[in-house]
C-alpha cells in the first residue's frame, strides 16, 4: 500500500511540473510590450535612418550610437528601449563600444533581442576567397 502511494504521489508531482512547464509567462510577455520606446534594426536598414519599422538602421553601432544621442537628449524613455533586429547576418566591422552613455538603468532597461521568430546572425570574421591565395615563390621566405 505504502508504494501504491508513493507512486501515486511521484505521478501526481510530475503531472504538474510538467504542466506548469509549459505555461506561458505572463508578466515575461507584458514586460516586452512595455518599452518606451523600440528600435528597429535590417539588413536593409541604413544607420542614417529613424529606426522606426519602416525606416530601420542597418547595424548594431547604428542602435548603440542612437541610444546614447537619446540618453543624452532627453533622458531614457519610461519602460527602457528595446532593439529589435530583423533576420539577417549582420557584419559587424568595427568594435562595439558599450558604455554608460547607451546603457540602462535599473527601471528603463535597454535591451538587444531579435524579433520574433527571427534568426539573426552577427558576423564579426572577415571573408577571405581562394583566389587571393597564392604560392609564395621568393625563396627567401
Amino acid at each position: 500500500m505504502k508504494r501504491i502511494f508513493a507512486l501515486l504521489l511521484v505521478l501526481v508531482i510530475s503531472v504538474c511540473l510538467f504542466s506548469a512547464c509549459g505555461e506561458d509567462n505572463p508578466a515575461e510577455e507584458k514586460e516586452s510590450e512595455n518599452y518606451g520606446k523600440i528600435i528597429y534594426v535590417s539588413v536593409d536598414g541604413n544607420d542614417a535612418n529613424a529606426g522606426t519599422k519602416e525606416s530601420p538602421l542597418a547595424t548594431i553601432n547604428g542602435a548603440v550610437k542612437m541610444i546614447a544621442d537619446i540618453k543624452a537628449s532627453s533622458g531614457l524613455p519610461e519602460g527602457g528601449i528595446k532593439v529589435e533586429f530583423a533576420s539577417g547576418r549582420y557584419r559587424v566591422t568595427e568594435t562595439i563600444d558599450f558604455t554608460s552613455e547607451n546603457s540602462g538603468e535599473e527601471d528603463k532597461p535597454v535591451v538587444f533581442a531579435e524579433a520574433e521568430g527571427a534568426t539573426v546572425i552577427f558576423d564579426g570574421g572577415v571573408k577571405l576567397n581562394n583566389e587571393d591565395f597564392k604560392p609564395v615563390t621568393d625563396e627567401a621566405f
